[in-house]
């Protein structure tokens, strides 16, 4: 039930090594006091100990591989079918499911990979009130803003010697915490080079990067709609302008193609 740091102070750890066991921590969306020791520890050995493993085709051919067992093993896989109704009955457990066109499938299993506000507040007729009352007490996460960009140079001609870049203002995870708060302050980025990890991901002379960093508070909701676009470009240029700073690698005349989606 400890944190982190709790751990790790207990331990004796030195700061040094403190910082570099602790840089994963944006993965889980929480900073090292807060964060759970098990949870956290769970994960690095994994990676220390089984190191990392990415698919050719990126996340999409994971998807494409479950569908493709699904369907051996006798399941159905329907893309563009809507569920808008889940069924309950008299004992309060799931007896079904009603799609968009009318049509209903019987089960007493449904997962639904969705807000639970949408489940159980436009979903579902009948909610127990202490599920309603818990998924109303639920704070969102980190809220994440991803840049790819394709570059007209290889990885070696930007002078990006590594796959993955952590790039923070203080080891100090509760503080960088806070400053994660706003659009105006936050200035973390997770950086990946994929070629570094997969060189024939892009064509040869040719470099695929995505950036990566999380709102801690709703501070996008702040942003007018007439603004959203400049605003999205002015995060993007920073990424740009703080990785360039911090590694000596020159990009932005690379650019070939960009991609900014929050």
């Amino acid at each position: 039930s400890y944190s982190v740091n709790e751990v790790l102070d207990a331990i004796k750890m030195p700061k040094k090594a403190k910082d570099i066991l602790n840089a994963y921590w944006c993965y889980l969306g929480a900073h090292c006091d807060d964060l759970s020791f098990l949870h956290y520890s769970s994960m690095v050995i994994r990676y220390i100990t089984r190191g990392a493993a990415m698919p050719k085709s990126r996340s999409h051919e994971i998807s494409l591989a479950m569908v493709e067992r699904i369907r051996e093993l006798g399941g159905d896989v329907w893309f563009n079918t809507e569920a808008v109704k889940i069924k309950t009955g008299a004992d309060g457990g799931v007896e079904g499911v009603v799609l968009k066109n009318g049509e209903e499938i019987q089960t007493r299993h449904v997962i639904a990979n969705c807000s639970p506000h949408i489940v159980y507040g436009k979903m579902m007729d009948k909610v127990d009130e202490r599920i309603v009352k818990e998924t109303n007490a639920r704070k969102f996460a980190g809220r994440g803003f991803s840049m790819f960009l394709g570059l007209n140079k290889s990885a070696d001609e930007l002078g990006i010697t590594n796959h993955n870049y952590f790039l923070y203002d203080t080891m100090d995870t509760a503080k960088q915490y806070d400053l994660m708060k706003t659009i105006e302050s936050n200035e973390v980025q997770a950086t990946v080079c994929l070629n570094r990890a997969y060189p024939e991901c892009s064509p040869e002379g040719t470099t695929m990067m995505y950036f990566t960093t999380l709102y801690i508070s709703d501070d996008w909701a702040n942003v007018k709609p007439e603004d959203y676009f400049k605003v999205k470009d002015y995060v993007a240029n920073k990424m740009i302008d703080r990785f360039e700073q911090d590694t000596g690698c020159k990009i932005r005349d690379s650019i070939e193609e960009i991609s900014v989606a929050t």
